[in-house]
């Protein structure tokens, strides 16, 4: 039975990352990366924020491309899955309707955990090429508005946000496959997922109460958030654990739609 799982979600997994959206939305971002390590002026005008540059592309620049490419795989995963021919249709059978969701759930995190780290190795090879990384440099400040507690090297910085990005990539590919278990289409899944992200990004920035603007999902797609959390301040590990534990009230009721039975 579990061989017949990993089998069907490595399938599934295959199937999502035939999609193009993921992969075009990371293309204009190894744009982006490129242009930054190229062009001097560029870095100066609109990078100069962060003290290191791929701090700046992986825990800035990054989260909206891999939140929407993310999005944009995963809506269709259920949504519509009549007009497609599903390989592995056999296997399915054999597994079962929770077997087969629980194939679906680990092809989606599989793509997920590959596609943070594909933005990870972007973010951090393309300024290597370019003789701009420099790991073992310690960052105390993020412009002249964010003091950071602890004083960090910039590997550990990575390392944090790469962490950050993967729980958020966790959770919504969770939310993305419940509304395109639920939804009557591709596009009615990918609503419903833009418009939670645009309400955590509302209460992120916007003055709603602080337990909704620092406990968002959006906080985990911006790690350097998590260095000055008001609600609790304590350091940036801990505020992790707090915001995951915080959601997950939420990834049991996401998980329990998705594998309850659906009605008709």
């Amino acid at each position: 039975m579990i061989r017949l799982v990993l089998r069907a979600a490595l399938l599934e997994w295959l199937h999502i990352a035939r999609r193009g959206a993921a992969w075009l939305l990371a293309a204009c971002f190894g744009l982006l990366a490129l242009a930054a390590c190229l062009f001097e002026g560029l870095r100066q005008s609109y990078f100069s924020a962060a003290p290191s540059l791929p701090l700046f592309l992986l825990e800035l620049a990054a989260p909206p491309f891999l939140a929407l490419g993310l999005a944009a795989a995963l809506c269709p995963v259920f949504a519509g899955r009549e007009e497609r021919q599903v390989a592995g249709l056999a296997d399915a059978c054999r597994l079962g309707r929770a077997g087969g969701v629980l194939a679906k759930l680990l092809g989606a995190l599989w793509f997920g955990g590959g596609l943070c780290l594909l933005y990870g190795l972007l973010c951090v090879g393309l300024p290597a090429l370019f003789g701009l990384y420099n790991g073992s440099l310690p960052v105390a400040c993020l412009g002249d508005d964010l003091v950071l507690h602890p004083v960090w090297a910039v590997w550990r910085h990575l390392a944090f946000a790469l962490c950050c990005l993967g729980c958020g990539c966790a959770l919504l590919a969770l939310l993305a496959l419940c509304f395109s278990r639920r939804a009557s289409g591709p596009g009615a899944a990918a609503a419903g997922c833009a418009v939670v992200l645009l309400l955590e990004v509302l209460f992120q920035r916007f003055s709603f109460p602080v337990f909704l603007r620092e406990y968002n999902l959006w906080m985990l797609f911006t790690p350097y958030s998590l260095f000055g959390s008001t609600l609790y301040p304590l350091p940036p590990w801990q505020n992790l654990l707090l915001v995951m534990l915080a959601f997950l009230p939420a990834a049991l009721a996401l998980l329990w739609l998705l594998f309850c039975p659906q009605e008709g």
